[in-house]
């Protein structure tokens, strides 16, 4: 807990002082013990506030300073450090190879990788990339890619297996840092083309300012075109929108994307949600303020409850008769569940009722019909 975390980082700023009048390899020594004890901690101690993290990472920062102005030996350094990263859970020394460059030079990275290696012959393709053993040796075989400055040995390290969203960013960034932009380009269309919508921002975000970079805007542009109709909502709709600002008239782009939305099909309506289709321009027509359409879609093809709400909100001043509906049916739906929640949720609704209509005889005769 808290008190704990302060304890640790009293120390901290003790060995920090001593890192800094004192930076040699015996301090580096004694950070990597440090290190060791806050690794075993985990086991003891609740950290769902992220303190071991903070600890963990400053740990790693004054030991990555302290061995590049210190006098450890490069050799002995790699071993310690090859240790420490198959052996901890905590993060400080995942990728050290990269981390610790500037320290090892020629020698320790050399040492390194004569360690890391048969550890990473052992390990089978396309294992579970998250197992404690796999992803450690996959990180310290990628720091040492990293290390090298290799974009091929990265590429070959990371396609051995699934590659996760982030490591075609990666690829990406270690191409164009070689100037191989072409290469980059390619790999961060290929990584689009198999990850999900949630995992892309990053990748897809990194392309377009790569295209842009090279006078290439409508490609960018059309980037969150291709996005927005993968996941069309709301949030997609603004990032297209902003994206393509300049290249044509904001009239034209919300023409283009309602349009679109509004032509797609009816699709197999699920329980919860009701059409999808529906769903989505639903959303979007309430973002743009086209309240009266948004309605008739849903009247039309049908929406989940949550959905009728947000309508209902909306409506509210301009049709309060067509909001109260909705939110007696709503309570009408919480108190068919005959629990707490459900009469809770049921009261909230008829709180917004009684603020449309006032305590009038209409009022009291839908608590009567209710009840």
């Amino acid at each position: 807990g808290p008190d704990w975390a302060r304890g640790v980082y009293s120390v901290l700023d003790e060995l920090e002082d001593l890192a800094e009048r004192t930076p040699s390899d015996e301090v580096a020594r004694l950070l990597e013990y440090a290190h060791q004890r806050a690794d075993r901690a985990i086991n003891y101690i609740d950290d769902s506030d992220g303190w071991l993290s903070g600890i963990c990472q400053r740990l790693s920062d004054m030991h990555i300073d302290v061995c590049e102005r210190g006098d450890a030996d490069p050799v002995k350094l790699a071993r310690r450090l090859v240790k420490l990263e198959l052996e901890s859970e905590l993060d400080g020394f995942h990728r050290a190879a990269h981390t610790h460059q500037a320290s090892l030079g020629e020698r320790g990275l050399v040492e390194y990788r004569r360690l890391i290696t048969p550890e990473w012959e052992t390990i089978t393709p396309n294992t579970d990339l998250w197992s404690g053993n796999t992803f450690r040796i996959r990180q310290a075989m990628i720091g040492l890619a990293l290390a090298g400055g290799d974009p091929d040995e990265l590429i070959h390290v990371l396609s051995r297996d699934r590659m996760l969203p982030s490591d075609y960013l990666e690829v990406v960034e270690a191409l164009v840092a070689a100037g191989r932009t072409d290469e980059a380009v390619d790999w961060a269309r290929r990584g689009l083309a198999e990850v999900s919508h949630h995992q892309a921002r990053s990748l897809r975000d990194y392309l377009a300012g790569l295209l842009r970079s090279r006078g290439d805007d409508q490609l960018a542009a059309d980037l969150y075109w291709e996005e927005y109709k993968e996941e069309p909502g709301p949030n997609t709709y603004r990032r297209f929108l902003a994206e393509n600002e300049g290249l044509e008239s904001s009239a034209v782009l919300k023409d283009r994307a309602l349009g679109w939305l509004r032509n797609q099909p009816v699709s197999e309506a699920s329980a919860a949600w009701g059409d999808r289709h529906a769903v989505r321009l639903i959303a979007v027509l309430l973002y743009e303020g086209e309240i009266d359409e948004a309605w008739q879609v849903a009247v039309e093809r049908g929406c989940s409850t949550s959905v009728w709400l947000d309508l209902a909100r909306a409506r509210e001043r301009t049709h309060p008769e067509q909001a109260i509906g909705v939110y007696v049916d709503a309570a009408r739906e919480e108190i068919a569940k005959v629990n707490r929640a459900g009469y809770q949720a049921a009261m909230k609704h008829l709180r917004r009722i009684e603020k449309l209509v006032g305590q009038d005889a209409g009022f009291v005769g839908i608590i009567g019909e209710l009840r």
